[in-house]
């Protein structure tokens, strides 16, 4: 296993486990505006932390084919799983935002919404829901890379 393979696994696994745990947090504390934004802090700060401290482990680790650097198939894989990753990301934007502009109603009575939480202000609904949507897109961008290394193209 090379060492961009192995910087896609360890990415991965943090990017999972805070996702894990973010919807755990999320289902289980008392919502307010505070806690959901001090939430959202805290998983910003947990997945950098995290990666930077796992790619820091790997490099010393792997410290000659860290410094070679990615080569030209590592390069492709990364931009397949780049486009990937977006689309899960612009699917998210768009509910965002549409959880905002237009609610829909079914006869009047049950109103279908994209809101994760309703006792908090629609802004941290979407912020929720962004960044839901931005641990998804980077799931999806190391799995396909993942996927593209195990098949050896």
């Amino acid at each position: 296993m090379g060492y961009q393979e192995k910087t896609s696994w360890a990415t991965l696994i943090i990017t999972a486990l805070v996702l894990i745990n973010y919807v755990n947090k999320i289902l289980t504390i008392e919502v307010t505006d505070l806690s959901v934004l001090t939430l959202l802090s805290i998983t910003f700060i947990w997945i950098i932390a995290a990666t930077v401290i796992a790619q820091i482990i790997l490099a010393i680790l792997n410290i000659k084919e860290a410094e070679k650097g990615p080569d030209e198939r590592d390069k492709l894989f990364e931009l397949t799983a780049i486009r990937n990753a977006s689309w899960v990301l612009h699917i998210f934007v768009f509910i965002s935002f549409s959880q905002l502009i237009f609610p829909l109603h079914l006869n009047n009575k049950i109103a279908v919404d994209f809101t994760l939480l309703s006792d908090v202000s629609a802004v941290y609904n979407m912020a929720n829901i962004l960044i839901i949507g931005l641990l998804l897109s980077g799931i999806t961008q190391e799995i396909t890379k993942l996927i593209y290394y195990r098949r050896g193209y």
